[in-house]
C-alpha cells in the first residue's frame, strides 16, 4: 500500500497501515501470553480502523472493503452468532457514518485520481486486499471446520470410552455380587453344618452324661448306708 506514494503522495491511511503492521507483529510476539478474546477483538478493531481511514481517504476506491466483510465473519467464528451480529452492526454503522461524513463534507481525493486509477500499484493493492480477505476467511472457516470435526471425534471417542467403562464397571459389579453371593451361601452352609454338629454332639453327650449323673446321685444317696464292697459292686455295674 505504501508503494502508492509515488502516485497518491503520503496519506494518513498509510500511518494506520504501519500501525497495523506493528500491532500484528506485537500480537505475534505475545501470542502465548494473551487470551484468544483480546487478540481477536484487537484484530477486529484494527481491521475497522484501517478500513475506515482508507474510506475517508479514497472513498469508494478504498481497497479495504473485504476487511469489513472478514471482521464480522471472524467474530462469528470465534465468539459465536451474537459476536458476529454485534460486529456486523458496528461495521454497518461505521460505514454509514463515514459515507455520511464524506458526502456531507464533500471530501475528495487530494491526488490525481485518473493517474491513480491507471497505476499498477493501485490495482496490485486492490487485488492483494481482496485476496488477503478471502484467504483470511478461507483459513478461518477451514480452521473452524477442522476444530469442529476434531471436537466431534473427541466427543464420540469419549462417549465410546465412557460406554466401555460403564460396561466394565457393570461386569465387575456382577462378578463381585456373584462372589459375595457364593461367600454368603458358603457361610450359611457352614453355619448350618456347625449347628447340626453341635446338636448331634450335645445329644450324644447328654444321654450318657445323664446316666452317669443318675448313677452318681444314687451312689451319693447309698454311700452312707452300703458297705464299701456293695458300693464297689454298684459302680462296677
Amino acid at each position: 500500500s505504501i508503494s502508492r506514494v509515488a502516485t497518491t503522495g503520503w496519506q494518513p491511511v498509510m500511518f494506520a497501515q504501519l500501525l497495523a503492521v506493528l500491532f500484528v507483529w506485537l500480537m505475534w510476539v505475545m501470542r502465548n501470553r494473551l487470551a484468544l478474546a483480546p487478540k481477536t477483538w484487537g484484530m477486529i478493531v484494527l481491521m475497522f480502523l484501517v478500513s475506515l481511514v482508507g474510506h475517508l481517504q479514497f472513498g469508494l476506491l478504498a481497497a479495504q472493503v473485504g476487511v469489513l466483510v472478514a471482521a464480522p465473519c471472524m467474530a462469528a467464528i470465534i465468539f459465536g452468532l451474537r459476536g458476529g451480529i454485534i460486529t456486523l452492526l458496528a461495521s454497518v454503522l461505521l460505514q454509514a457514518g463515514v459515507a455520511g461524513y464524506v458526502m456531507q463534507a464533500g471530501v475528495l481525493p487530494s491526488f490525481d485520481l485518473p493517474a491513480y486509477l491507471l497505476s499498477p500499484q493501485a490495482w496490485i493493492v486492490k487485488v492483494l486486499g481482496l485476496t488477503l480477505s478471502t484467504v483470511i476467511l478461507f483459513v478461518a472457516v477451514s480452521w473452524y471446520s477442522k476444530c469442529l470435526v476434531e471436537a466431534l471425534a473427541s466427543a464420540k471417542l469419549n462417549e465410546t470410552r465412557l460406554e466401555q467403562l460403564q460396561l466394565e464397571l457393570e461386569r465387575r459389579v456382577l462378578a463381585r455380587t456373584a462372589e459375595l453371593a457364593t461367600a454368603r451361601d458358603a457361610a450359611e452352609s457352614a453355619d448350618a453344618v456347625k449347628t447340626r454338629f453341635m446338636t448331634n454332639v450335645s445329644h450324644e453327650m447328654r444321654t450318657p452324661m445323664q446316666g452317669v449323673l443318675g448313677f452318681a446321685k444314687i451312689g451319693k444317696i447309698k454311700a452312707g448306708k452300703a458297705t464299701p464292697e456293695d458300693l464297689i459292686g454298684y459302680f462296677d455295674k
